[in-house]
């Protein structure tokens, strides 16, 4: 989808318009229809928000930053958007130096999931 989109000359500076050059202001249609064919229930658009910011948070970008990009006020709000999965949070806790006196520890995330670290 990337090269497709790299390879089309635009007309503005706009990422998405018709191929006449105005700009696309209503995506619904084109989203259900989407979600319709790949079986997609239970998804909303705005829960692309949602996915940017977790995303963006997963490979590293600061939550001030990412506060910024998505328009928000309140660093609060951006918290709220942006979920990490368990096998993120996971790698997050395996990064951590046991010493041998602490061969095991098993950690439970805020989702109430237990796992075990073992060194």
């Amino acid at each position: 989808m990337f090269s497709l989109l790299k390879g089309r000359k635009r007309e503005s500076g706009n990422v998405f318009c018709r191929c006449n050059g105005k700009v696309v202001t209503c995506f619904k249609e084109a989203f259900n229809c989407a979600k319709k064919r790949a079986r997609i229930e239970d998804f909303r658009f705005h829960d692309l928000r949602h996915t940017f910011a977790s995303y963006m948070a997963m490979n590293g970008v600061d939550l001030l930053t990412l506060k910024e990009l998505l328009g928000h006020k309140d660093i609060r709000m951006t918290m709220r958007y942006s979920h990490l999965s368990p096998d993120f949070k996971k790698n997050a806790i395996e990064r951590l130096q046991f010493t041998d006196s602490h061969k095991s520890v098993t950690l439970r995330t805020n989702h109430l999931r237990s796992f075990q670290v073992s060194h």
